[in-house]
């Protein structure tokens, strides 16, 4: 049975490892209690629920990082076969997806300000699923953004060797 840790609003974790198949969950504010060194290791999770901030968060190769409703995200790194999904009412803001990296957002799931830094042909570094909504995603270096039915994108910026697909922007 895999392991699941939940750390509420007023606990503390210091210096831990989630091995693979491990759940870290984080609620209720209590991200200001992570100290020291925290090791995810690929197949692992990482859930950032209500009222929680998670900042400068790096999303591995085989990691998961789920951003649930009224949990946000800030400024993470999401690397080569590294995956996020936004949530309902859940915030992604300012997030780097390098080349083999992906952001999945679901309906109500946001992202503000997103970099799409490098892609490959066929792969989506984000993908905007129906009620999902990007907001001033930036594409650029082969990076790819699907927008698919009932997902919307504003203000997205495309280089001349990013690429956007199925938009229905505003």
């Amino acid at each position: 049975r895999a392991a699941r840790v939940a750390i509420l609003s007023g606990a503390f974790i210091s210096n831990a490892t989630v091995s693979s198949g491990g759940t870290l969950e984080v609620f209720n504010g209590s991200a200001g209690g992570a100290t020291g060194v925290l090791t995810i290791l690929p197949g692992a999770i990482v859930e950032i629920g209500s009222a929680t901030e998670f900042d400068s968060f790096t999303v591995s190769s085989g990691t998961l990082l789920e951003v649930l409703s009224s949990g946000l995200e800030v400024s993470a790194t999401v690397l080569s076969g590294g995956s996020e999904i936004v949530f309902g009412v859940g915030i992604a803001s300012g997030t780097i997806v390098s080349s083999g990296g992906q952001v999945t957002l679901s309906s109500g799931g946001e992202s503000i300000s997103a970099r799409l830094v490098g892609g490959t042909s066929g792969f989506g570094n984000e993908l905007v699923s129906s009620g999902g909504s990007a907001i001033s995603t930036t594409v650029t270096s082969g990076a790819r953004q699907f927008v698919f039915n009932g997902g919307t994108t504003t203000e997205t910026l495309v280089s001349a060797t990013g690429f956007t697909s199925n938009t229905s922007a505003v």
